[in-house]
């Protein structure tokens, strides 16, 4: 990806609410409670304000520029 990702929000990985599984863990659950707990982070990640803003620079105004927000 171009200079404008080099950035990425690093402190969003260490933020990952702590209830969703990790891929390790999915030995230890069925498929339907993996599924479940992925959707889950998903929908968690898309409210972000990083995501919306890597969305809005990367494919709204394609400028690459995000202005990344820290500290939420």
């Amino acid at each position: 990806m171009g200079s404008g990702h080099a950035g990425h929000s690093r402190r969003r990985l260490a933020a990952e609410p702590a209830h969703h599984p990790r891929p390790a863990d999915g030995r230890q659950h069925t498929l339907r409670e993996c599924l479940d707990a992925d959707l889950r982070l998903a929908r968690s990640t898309i409210r972000t304000p990083d995501f919306l803003e890597g969305v809005r620079a990367s494919l709204v105004d394609k400028d690459r520029t995000p202005a990344w927000q820290y500290g939420y």
